[in-house]
């Protein structure tokens, strides 16, 4: 039917064709065959029965609905059908028209009832006047709705409950050093999210959310930081060389999405990264000598008497075989190391890294890689120059707070002891 439509309009936008489709189906009365040994059968006011019927309930006895509303064709002029009283041409016809069609459904069966709304939303509504001589019965559904249900008094007893059963070295905890941060900030969050297990629900967003794309970055540095390993080869790399490099790593990263996104949508995240990553990189041109010895690397620690698993996202070595921590960070804020010289750390991340993962090791610099399109930039903390945008004790203005330590052991030790109380 949709299709014969072509003679009569022609060509139409896309909006306009759904629009016709839409009509088309409202229009058309259908009803799925009935098979097998039917006991009940929905139908139409128009529709006939095939046999005999022991009931009939009639739903939808409202004023605005039966009589139907006056409904002229449109393709015959309107005072013809007035004249001629046509059905659907004017209320009396309409009336005259409903009436028979109700009397025939009153003899079809023995029992007959009929059933109409009170209310619309807050709108009141009306009965047929076809039932103002049948006799009338108030009902009410007795069943309620789970939120009525659940709006009922209930006994309700009350449990001094202020304390939380103590932790099991058997107790699985997940969360690493965010569950550290948790605590210091509030221990009945901390508590909620990584014993209870609550968490905020997710939001739905256009294509990839946040957190995607930000360990989209992770992997995408860590494959080419796995190929290009140290600073030498990067500054060998011609322009060409590195951005085939760059898309050779995005390409790795993405292959694991790629039955789960758009084709598009992966054009676009390509690019992206492809832009992101190369800003990024010339960051890390303007470094002194370093080798990447490790990506994404886990480090079980016991802190706290709890014990968890830290994953650092870039460990360096300088050519004196020191080391520097990298955490990559994609937001558009600055990371924050405010606490970092307080008693109770509320970023513990890279001070738990430094302090008790490497503890035995020489760490010289702790420090954000801040990957964002905006601004690209390291902060943190080092013993020595050769991190752009990160100055050495020595150079620390007064007013800082990290001016009170001569260098990095002394830090990393105030940490520990922070840490470990």
């Amino acid at each position: 039917m949709f299709s014969t439509l072509d003679t009569l309009i022609g060509s139409v936008p896309a909006i306009e064709a759904v629009q016709k489709l839409q009509q088309l189906a409202q229009n058309q009365m259908f009803m799925p065959e009935a098979t097998g040994d039917v006991h009940i059968q929905l139908l139409g006011m128009l529709e006939n029965l095939e046999q005999p019927i022991d009931a009939i309930w009639v739903m939808g006895m409202n004023d605005h609905l039966w009589p139907p509303a006056t409904d002229l064709n449109p393709l015959l002029p309107a005072t013809v059908q007035r004249q001629l009283q046509t059905p659907g041409a004017t209320p009396d016809a309409q009336a005259e028209f409903a009436q028979k069609i109700f009397s025939r459904i009153c003899n079809s069966a023995h029992e007959i009832m009929c059933s109409w709304s009170h209310y619309d939303g807050d709108r009141e509504l009306r009965v047929s006047p076809l039932l103002a001589e049948i006799p009338t019965q108030a009902w009410y559904l007795s069943a309620t709705s789970l939120a009525e249900t659940l709006a009922q008094p209930q006994a309700m007893q009350f449990v001094d409950d202020y304390m939380a059963p103590v932790y099991q070295a058997s107790e699985p905890l997940k969360g690493g050093s965010q569950l550290i941060a948790a605590q210091a900030v509030c221990p009945a969050w901390a508590y909620y999210q990584y014993r209870l297990g609550a968490k905020a629900l997710e939001e739905p967003s256009d294509g990839l959310d946040s957190m995607t794309r930000g360990n989209l970055v992770h992997a995408v540095l860590q494959h080419f930081w796995l190929d290009c390993k140290d600073a030498r080869t990067l500054k060998h790399l011609d322009h060409h060389a590195l951005n085939l490099k760059i898309e050779q790593a995005i390409m790795q990263t993405l292959n694991t999405l790629k039955h789960a996104l758009p084709a598009q949508l992966m054009l676009l995240e390509q690019r992206r990264l492809q832009q992101l990553i190369g800003t990024w990189l010339e960051v890390e041109l303007e470094r002194e000598a370093f080798t990447v010895i490790a990506c994404e690397a886990q480090y079980p620690i016991h802190v706290a008497g709890l014990d968890i698993v830290c994953r650092i996202d870039r460990i360096d070595t300088l050519d004196d075989d020191s080391l520097v921590i990298i955490d990559y960070k994609t937001g558009s804020a600055d990371p924050k190391m405010s606490s970092w010289t307080e008693p109770r750390i509320k970023e513990p991340q890279l001070p738990l890294y430094a302090a008790i993962a490497l503890k035995d090791q020489q760490v010289v610099a702790v420090c954000f890689a801040k990957v964002n399109a905006q601004e690209s930039k390291f902060t943190g903390v080092a013993d020595t120059e050769g991190i752009p945008n990160i100055k050495p004790f020595d150079q620390l203005k007064n007013n800082s707070t990290f001016k009170g330590f001569a260098q990095m052991p002394t830090l990393i030790a105030n940490w520990h002891a922070s840490l470990t109380l």
